[in-house]
């Protein structure tokens, strides 16, 4: 170009720099075009055989309004030039690395109200430790201290910061500081997706989890297969405890509820969720440790309510749910076979269980410890954003004045269940229970056999494994990201969290 400019001074240049359509719908690059005479234009060029290679060739400056052309350009030339370079981005400090460790461990409201940080600071927090997370080199096995995790988080087993850290410690070495401690705890927790926020469940599964989660898939694919089980006769169940601190709760303190407890404190409130693989979420039931309250008029009926003074013993429970829920809305559809997925936690392995499940011609498929992220329907998108929401409604009820007595609290949360059932049975989000369902129960699997009976043979080592990973996580986590993103504008508009404290502010937070 500049040789052509030299030869020709008559003719000039100019720079265009626009996302306008060409005539195939696509987007243009910028480009620099040469024409005719139009105008005055700034700059010079330099031929390329004078110039040094450490001399800048060209350089583009986007115009607000470019000038319009008065001929269709001569040429057109695209701008090829090195990748951009990663951006640098700075380290956390220890008490940024502290609030981020405990958002991961117990929830992000709760970290925000224990810490008075705001939640997009600490979501952006997260971000940064994330986006460094690629460049450090992990040296240590920690598979069973992952499996670990995700099991205590199965049970909602509240998680020790205290046991972690001792952990990273150890790994360390006695004398490594608070900051090394935590931002290795932090990377531990990111790099095997056990964060409780939906949209932290992204990184590497231990390898014993992901062997495990195979080997189910590919057996309840061939029972269903084989039994010709039909779509809404596939169900999957899920439960959850709602903990509750009555004496906060008597103070309207927003910290009262939780969803997390120590193996010897009992619930509250336990909900039971349900879904057939046709995408029919089934009411959920909730039941409550304290008096029966009465029912309003206009009480929901796609949410079902029990209580009792005396609380419910899984066998209890679990009896009531086949009675209301699974009978009438299943097994009363007409004759055949149907599969449950379930958990093996809660009673669920008891042979009363089993026992009520066979009478009604249903046959349980049990999900291996651990692997409930991958393999539990509900658990793969309704269950992590369902407890968001509970959590988001249960902050602003709190805010905005909170309620008297445990009869009031147990309504709301009916009503609260009755709202989610209704979005998820609405004809726009059905179709998120069937994507869940499928990821676990229609794997291909003619084109998956042979390649995961030789993985079952043989060690592929650590580049094979990581590229297995790559090929089925990438694909689910963004599949996964669709769902959860979509059920959560659905039901949650989360309002952040006040400001902190100057003290605080200058303490916790750097510029992002």
């Amino acid at each position: 170009m500049a040789d052509h400019l030299t030869e020709r001074p008559e003719h000039q240049c100019i720079m265009m720099t626009h996302n306008d359509l060409d005539v195939n719908g696509e987007n243009q690059q910028p480009s620099l075009s040469v024409t005719s005479p139009v105008g005055h234009v700034g700059g010079a060029f330099i031929p390329l055989h004078l110039l040094t290679c450490s001399q800048t060739v060209l350089s583009v400056k986007h115009l607000a309004s470019p000038p319009p052309l008065s001929s269709p350009p001569a040429m057109t030339i695209k701008f090829l030039g090195p990748r951009p370079q990663p951006e640098q981005v700075s380290p956390l400090s220890a008490p940024q690395l502290l609030v981020v460790l405990s958002s991961l461990c117990h929830g992000l409201d709760q970290a925000c109200r224990r810490f008075l940080v705001t939640r997009p600071t600490v979501r952006s927090w997260l971000r940064r430790q994330e986006r460094r997370l690629p460049d450090r080199k992990w040296g240590w096995s920690t598979e069973k201290l992952a499996e670990w995790v995700l099991s205590q988080h199965e049970q909602q087993l509240r998680l020790s910061e205290a046991v972690l850290l001792q952990t990273a410690r150890s790994a360390l070495g006695e004398q490594a500081p608070p900051l090394d401690r935590y931002s290795w705890t932090v990377d531990f927790l990111l790099r095997h997706r056990l964060g409780l926020q939906p949209d932290q469940r992204r990184g590497r599964l231990p390898r014993s989890i992901r062997d495990a989660s195979r080997s189910f898939a590919r057996s309840l694919a061939r029972e269903i297969q084989s039994r010709g089980v039909p779509a809404h006769r596939v169900g999957s169940m899920d439960e959850f405890s709602i903990f509750l601190d009555l004496d906060r709760f008597s103070k309207q303190n927003p910290a009262a509820l939780q969803l997390s407890g120590s193996p010897d404190e009992r619930p509250v409130f336990d909900v039971v969720l349900s879904a057939l693989s046709d995408g029919t979420f089934l009411p959920p039931l909730l039941f409550s440790r304290g008096p029966a309250p009465r029912l309003p008029d206009g009480f929901p009926d796609n949410v079902l309510l029990e209580a009792r003074r005396e609380g419910f013993s899984n066998r209890d429970r679990l009896r009531l749910w086949i009675d209301r829920v699974w009978r009438p809305r299943v097994a009363a559809r007409g004759p055949g076979e149907a599969v449950l997925l379930a958990d093996v936690y809660r009673g669920h392995l008891a042979d009363g269980f089993r026992s009520g499940l066979s009478a009604l011609a249903t046959g349980a498929a049990f999900i291996p410890p651990g692997c409930c992220c991958r393999l539990q329907p509900l658990h793969v998108c309704v269950t992590p954003v369902l407890t968001d929401f509970l959590q988001a409604r249960w902050t602003q009820l709190v805010s905005d004045g909170g309620l008297e007595d445990l009869d009031q609290l147990t309504l709301t949360l009916a009503c609260w269940l009755s709202e989610v059932s209704s979005t998820l049975n609405s004809e726009t989000h059905t179709h998120l229970l069937c994507r869940s369902f499928t990821s676990v129960c229609d794997m291909q699997l003619e084109d998956r056999g042979e390649e995961e009976d030789r993985g079952e043979e043989e060690d592929r080592g650590e580049e094979e494994d990581r590229g297995e990973e790559e090929d089925r996580g990438e694909e689910e986590d963004r599949g996964e990201e669709e769902m959860i993103a979509a059920l959560t504008k659905a039901l949650i508009q989360l309002p952040d969290a006040s400001n902190p404290p100057a003290e605080l502010q200058l303490l916790m937070e750097e510029e992002v």
